[in-house]
């Protein structure tokens, strides 16, 4: 797949990254340096606007180093310090938030993704903090409830 080529270039910016495919580009950021590097090159490939998000999130989350992310995924680096403030070591969940507030959603069901996404993440964070209250704290669960689509 050679994505230079326009017809190529148009389908990538069509492709939202999924909850599979981001545990997947995750693993593979945690795993071996060439599978650091395979996984770099898709996101590359994916970056942009419509995945913003999952990719600032596979900054923040993945093992890899910086090197690797500037040296194969130079197209979503230079995206990421085109839209938002943040270097590498500073991407916070309230800075994370802030892009989906300011983000121009072409598509309502990007933007409900996206929250959603986020949120799961962000339970998942506060889950890991709080790791060693088990005695008093039975589960926890961030609700978010969509409104209806008007038909």
């Amino acid at each position: 797949m050679d994505v230079k080529d326009p017809k190529v270039r148009g389908l990538t910016n069509k492709i939202k990254i999924d909850e599979e495919t981001y545990q997947n580009l995750l693993s593979m950021l945690n795993a071996s340096e060439e599978d650091a590097i395979v996984a770099l090159t898709a996101i590359n490939n994916l970056g942009g606007k419509r995945n913003l998000l999952q990719t600032l999130f596979l900054r923040k989350n993945a093992n890899c180093k910086r090197e690797l992310w500037e040296e194969h995924a130079k197209k979503v680096i230079k995206y990421h310090d085109s839209y938002t403030a943040m270097s590498l070591r500073f991407i916070t969940y309230a800075e994370l938030f802030k892009v989906i507030k300011h983000m121009q959603y072409t598509s309502k069901e990007d933007k409900e993704f996206d929250i959603i996404f986020y949120t799961k993440r962000l339970q998942d964070f506060i889950h890991r903090s709080l790791i060693g209250f088990e005695d008093v704290i039975d589960s926890i669960e961030i609700n978010v409830k969509l409104k209806q689509h008007e038909q």
